[in-house]
Formats: structure tokens, sequence, C-alpha cells
């Protein structure tokens, strides 16, 4: 199984009617063969712990930056 984050909003026709959509920034988990083909439509990227703490650093970051002004 791989973490994806939803990047741009799709219907997920592996899902149920109610839990059909998603929504960007939402992480779940999917099988590889899944992630790759959503990947390839340019839904969802793969989630790892480095781009995540990255990103949060970051952020972290620019909220400082702006904070100090």
């Amino acid at each position: 199984m791989v973490k994806v984050k939803c990047i741009q909003r799709f219907n997920d026709v592996t899902q149920p009617v109610e839990k059909m959509q998603r929504f960007p920034g939402a992480v779940w988990e999917v099988t590889e063969e899944r992630a790759k083909h959503l990947v390839a439509e340019g839904v969802v990227e793969i989630v790892t712990e480095k781009t995540t703490t990255a990103k949060a650093l970051e952020g972290l970051f620019i909220l400082s930056f702006f904070s100090r002004r």
C-alpha cells in the first residue's frame, strides 16, 4: 500500500457513491498499481515522510519570516 495525496478534485470510481469525491489535500492509502494510475492521471502525488516534513518545515519558515516583519 502507498499513501497518496489528492492535488486535483476527482471522483474515485473505486469507492461507494458516499465516499466517491476526493478533494485536494486528502490523504489515503491505495495499491501501488492504483497509485501509479492516479499519478499518471495527474490527480494525486505519492506522499513520503520526507516530502511531508519538507513542506511542513517550508511552511514554518514562511510563517516565521512574515511574523518578523
